[in-house]
């Protein structure tokens, strides 16, 4: 019939003389190919046999083949189709175009989790290699930096001194708790997830493990972020002044004072890292909700406050138009089950702002429609100020030492050798 040209044809089966006996009452019985029996109806002024002849007995319109729907009822009109999916429970069938799209359709998320497009928490072995050796790495070079210089806190004489001990300890406290996260999830991928992560996505996502550790990750980032800006403003500052570092008497006011401003850089770093998992702040923070495969009205990926109250609207018939709380949303979604069908108790999770990505970091792209998409400007700000700061105090130190030197460098000589090479070690260091 040229139905099916460049394509496989899913009309294998020749329409018998007697198929589909309920269907069909005013089959007009003819011959095909000059050697079997076959039957057609009337169409306007034409007849047809385009009929699929199911597994079942039954019979459907050509136009009903391959359409990602069980027209026959035992889905033999779609068992010979190429653009369309089955899932492995074979509780459903999806279209081509949405395997491997990164959104859950089948029930058992065969449609995601397989062989052609299936995901690790780190997909490239290069990537899984470099996240251990850069992780380990830096734990143990910084708690080489942490041990020696929390011993040489004591014997420091001034305030210049202890202020740039501490602030070198914080930096490296920062970059091994950041060496911490990487081999966490490391070890998530490789040990405790691997293979699995697929199905397993959304209870990674909403797991306190995950959230401890884009926590710690960003509190590692921010401490030694701050640290150095503090740090580098401070020996600009010393330069400037030209002030040298001399033996003076630690009295409790000074003490006081730096530990205050390492108390407080702690504490900034913290108050960041954590304010998204405060429950005062859930409307800001959390991305949606999951349910367990078995909530099939809200099936699939994570869903998100829109269509949580699109299908509100539709049940309870109010809310239009409101802005409703993720601990209401949750509640009057339960309302919306009897208790015939079961309690929902733990098939319901949240997906809070580490949870918006498998390695659990800071959401760092956001669009406007993201409820968190200000918190997160405003910390690239910050991020840009500090790289700003840091960028100029090193500038202006080297400038500076780099001037205040000239006098002693115009003539060759030991003098200006050494100079230049006491110049080179400041630049280096």
């Amino acid at each position: 019939m040229g139905i099916c040209i460049d394509s496989l044809c899913p009309l294998k089966k020749p329409v018998e003389p007697y198929d589909c006996p309920a269907q069909y009452s005013g089959r007009i019985y003819t011959v095909a190919n000059k050697n079997r029996l076959t039957f057609v109806t009337r169409r306007a002024n034409d007849y047809h046999n385009d009929y699929f002849v199911c597994n079942n007995g039954l019979c459907v319109d050509f136009e009903k083949v391959c359409n990602a729907w069980d027209n026959c009822g035992d889905g033999s009109d779609e068992l010979e189709c190429t653009n369309s999916f089955h899932c492995k429970d074979k509780q459903g069938i999806i279209p081509l175009s949405k395997k491997c799209d990164n959104n859950p359709d089948c029930g058992d998320m065969s449609d995601e989790c397989n062989s052609d497009c299936s995901k690790e928490i780190i997909n490239q072995t290069f990537l899984k290699g470099a996240a251990w050796f850069i992780g380990l790495t830096a734990i143990l070079s910084n708690a080489v930096v942490l041990f020696e210089n929390g011993t040489g806190i004591r014997q420091c004489k001034s305030s210049d001194t202890l202020t740039n001990k501490l602030l070198v300890n914080l930096i490296g406290l920062g970059d091994f708790l950041v060496g911490v996260y990487l081999v966490g999830i490391a070890a998530a991928d490789s040990v405790f997830l691997g293979k699995d992560y697929c199905r397993k996505r959304f209870q990674w996502l909403t797991s306190w493990y995950c959230s401890c550790l884009g926590v710690i990750n960003t509190f590692g980032s921010l401490v030694s972020l701050f640290s150095l800006t503090t740090l580098s403003s401070v020996r600009a500052f010393k330069i400037r002044r030209g002030i040298i570092p001399q033996d003076e008497d630690m009295g409790g006011k000074k003490i006081l004072s730096v530990a205050s401003l390492v108390f407080s850089l702690i504490i900034s770093a913290a108050t960041i890292a954590s304010i998204t998992l405060f429950p005062v702040f859930e409307d800001y923070f959390v991305n949606g909700l999951v349910y367990d495969n078995s909530i099939k009205i809200f099936h699939g990926n994570m869903i998100g406050k829109q269509t949580h109250l699109q299908v509100i609207q539709s049940y309870y018939g109010r809310s239009k138009d409101k802005t409703l709380r993720w601990r209401l949303i949750e509640n009057l979604v339960r309302s919306m089950f009897s208790e015939d069908y079961g309690n929902l108790d733990g098939k319901i999770a949240r997906v809070d702002f580490y949870g918006n990505d498998g390695v659990c970091l800071f959401k760092y792209f956001v669009t406007r429609e993201d409820p968190q998409w200000v918190f997160t400007v405003v910390n690239l700000v910050i991020s840009i100020v500090c790289f700003t700061i840091v960028a100029a105090a090193y500038i202006h130190i080297n400038l500076s030492t780099h001037k205040s030197s000239k006098p002693l460098t115009r003539e060759a000589g030991p003098t200006a050798k050494t100079v230049n090479k006491r110049n080179r070690r400041l630049q280096q260091k």
